[in-house]
């Protein structure tokens, strides 16, 4: 045989190796569970890639709701104060009211005798 006729050495490897594999059944079985185990992992590492997005993004919906929360919080305290605030003006407000209405009454009393003093004036002077 000439050097042109001879398989090359990594053929002639390969198509050892792969000659075993059809001859030798434990090793064809070998083969098949590495190319399961590759296919396997392959598809765990997927898995793990679409667990990882999700999980990112529950934690943004969760950082969002939380920022919200807080947010909502020291409004809710914000309109507390202000209610506090306007009730407790509302009572000076309604402290004062009686006051206010006596004020008034005695205005209008004054204005009545005033206008009954300025008639009988009026009715003195013509006379």
């Amino acid at each position: 045989m000439s050097a042109s006729e001879k398989p090359s050495s990594s053929s002639s490897v390969m198509s050892t190796v792969a000659l075993a594999r059809d001859i030798d059944p434990p090793l064809k079985d070998l083969n098949e569970k590495k190319q399961n185990f590759k296919r396997n992992v392959v598809s765990l590492v997927a898995e793990l890639r679409d667990i990882r997005n999700h999980l990112a993004s529950h934690e943004q919906s969760y950082a969002k709701e939380t920022l919200t929360r807080k947010e909502a919080e020291t409004k809710a305290k914000s309109m507390e104060f202000e209610i506090g605030r306007l009730q407790k003006k509302l009572e000076e407000r309604n402290e004062h009211l009686p006051i206010a209405l006596r004020d008034i009454k005695q205005h209008d009393i004054t204005q009545s005798m005033c206008g009954i003093l300025v008639d009988w004036l009026v009715k003195i002077c013509i006379m």
